[in-house]
């Protein structure tokens, strides 16, 4: 379920934003909301837990902090929305990045045989408003930035 956040200032923002060309207003979204998703991806990797020592994972021997190294934010397209993407912070791959993916989910739900040790939502919860906090900033100043070389160009 989508969480809704309410940010007071956006108005403005959003006024700006509509004045921009369709083709500027990707990349200025992109950037403003990968800044936010950084905000989240930094306090995972602080969160997240570190074996003391090499553990096996399906008969192979992860090195302690994989998990830590593997947690990146990446866009991906949206399934349910046709030409729209989504910033998430998530853990990559799984053999390529030494099971960390798979070690991650054990880590944040746990098993039948683990108690979980979650550090994604714990991250999310702790820094969500800092993280639309950055994306308001960001996006402020990207718009601002964007409106002024625009201008530039048409004297």
């Amino acid at each position: 379920m989508a969480e809704v956040v309410k940010v007071d200032g956006l108005r403005e923002l959003l006024q700006a934003w509509e004045r921009l060309p369709e083709a500027v207003q990707g990349k200025v979204a992109y950037s403003a909301v990968g800044s936010g998703a950084n905000v989240i991806k930094k306090e995972a990797i602080l969160l997240a837990p570190e074996a003391s020592e090499p553990h096996v994972i399906d008969g192979v021997t992860v090195q302690p902090g994989n998990l830590k190294r593997n947690i990146v934010s990446k866009r991906v397209r949206d399934q349910e929305q046709q030409g729209i993407y989504k910033q998430i912070v998530t853990v990559r791959g799984k053999r390529k990045h030494g099971y960390a993916s798979r070690y991650g989910s054990m880590k944040e739900f746990g098993t039948s045989k683990m108690a979980a040790d979650p550090y994604m939502r714990p991250a999310f919860e702790a820094k969500r408003m800092e993280a639309v906090e950055r994306i308001k900033v960001r996006l402020g100043k990207s718009i601002e930035n964007t409106v002024r070389k625009l201008n530039r160009g048409r004297r």
